[in-house]
């Protein structure tokens, strides 16, 4: 008698990563940096304890694969924000984009710098901090360039 069980699923690890990523995120807008573990991201993402750990060995691991998320949407924001702008120069984009993010500590200044410790805080207590520094720094760089094929934009900006 033949063996009549379903085929084995093929297993497939990037889209597994891709969803403990998608948890770890998702826990941190829940429980912030604090509640960050490995259990909670396996329960999150509905997979074994054990897979958590063995692709993200570290709470950091996590913490790094959740902004490299974030900044990956940020950058294609950028992209489409560029993209919707086709008639500006370089530098005419980063002024514009200096006056967007300068609004933010006009009138409504409290506001922008509270949110802004609050997504930082849990990151002021180990290497997250660091890691969410080079992220920043790296989005920019990556806009650096945008829309002019060129590295004119915002190269004057220092990042480490």
């Amino acid at each position: 008698m033949a063996d009549q069980s379903a085929p084995r699923r093929r297993r497939d690890p990037q889209r597994r990563i891709e969803e403990m990523a998608a948890a770890a995120e998702r826990v941190i807008a829940v429980r912030g940096i604090e509640g960050l573990t490995h259990r909670a991201v396996a329960e999150e993402a509905g997979v074994p304890l054990g897979a958590t750990t063995y692709h993200f060995a570290t709470k950091d691991d996590l913490i790094h694969a959740a902004l490299d998320r974030s900044v990956d949407r940020y950058a294609v924001y950028l992209e489409e924000w560029v993209a919707q702008r086709p008639d500006l120069t370089p530098e005419q984009l980063v002024a514009l984009l200096t006056d967007v993010l300068m609004g933010i500590f006009g009138p409504q200044r409290n506001h922008g710098v509270e949110a802004g410790q609050q997504y930082c805080t849990g990151f002021a207590g180990g290497s997250g901090f660091e890691v969410f520094g080079q992220e920043v720094a790296g989005a920019f760089v990556e806009f650096d360039g945008l829309g002019s094929g060129g590295g004119e934009g915002m190269g004057h900006l220092p990042c480490p």
